[in-house]
């Protein structure tokens, strides 16, 4: 297993299909296997969202919470802005990579396949009263 350590603020890409336990019923993928320690999740808001092609979806940051993201079907490029706000991105295609965008990161999804982008969100807010969970950030300009 390869469990590198990434910065709080960068992304981490977890390859679903590495972790992947096959059996005569079907398969099952234990994703978190991948992680260098077992994440706690008390999820908050778990969304699914379709986004049609060329659509952009995000562009903005969660100051208090991190964020999982699952594409299941079609294909999104994943836009973040690091630690010197420079802009990365990193092409999500159908169901084989689970991502952390851990609080605070700026991030915006395009749906860049021909068909329509599903995905499925999952934020990990703490408990108890919030100033605003979701702000506003551009990260790439696009038709939201």
């Amino acid at each position: 297993m390869n469990k590198k350590a990434v910065s709080a603020r960068e992304p981490r890409f977890i390859d679903v299909e590495r972790t992947v336990y096959p059996d005569q019923r079907g398969r099952a993928a234990f994703p978190w296997d991948e992680l260098p320690e077992r994440p706690r999740l008390e999820p908050a808001s778990l969304h699914v969202v379709r986004t049609e092609p060329g659509f952009v979806r995000g562009n903005h940051h969660h100051p208090a919470a991190g964020e999982w993201l699952y594409v299941f079907h079609g294909q999104a490029e994943l836009h973040w802005a690091d630690d010197q706000g420079r802009r990365r991105s990193r092409l999500l295609s159908g169901h084989q990579t689970l991502v952390y965008l851990p609080a605070g990161l700026p991030h915006a999804l395009v749906a860049t396949g021909p068909e329509s982008m599903w995905l499925l969100a999952v934020r990990d807010e703490p408990p108890g009263p919030s100033a605003e969970h979701t702000l506003p950030q551009t990260v790439i300009p696009g038709p939201d």
